[in-house]
């Protein structure tokens, strides 16, 4: 919809959703992290929401 009336030029062909507890962050924040960035940046995405569930 806000595309459609131009208030965003659109939205990403992908998205990402992390769930659950996670004890051991090491692996999210050394190998997971990086990897969405890095793809997100590949869709040259200009904006991120993270938003706690």
């Amino acid at each position: 919809m806000l595309a459609a009336e131009g208030v965003v030029g659109g939205t990403a062909e992908r998205a990402f959703a992390l769930m659950g507890y996670i004890p051991d962050t090491g692996p999210l924040l050394e190998e997971t992290g990086p990897r969405m960035a890095s793809e997100l940046l590949a869709d040259a995405v200009d904006l991120v929401l993270l938003v706690p569930a």
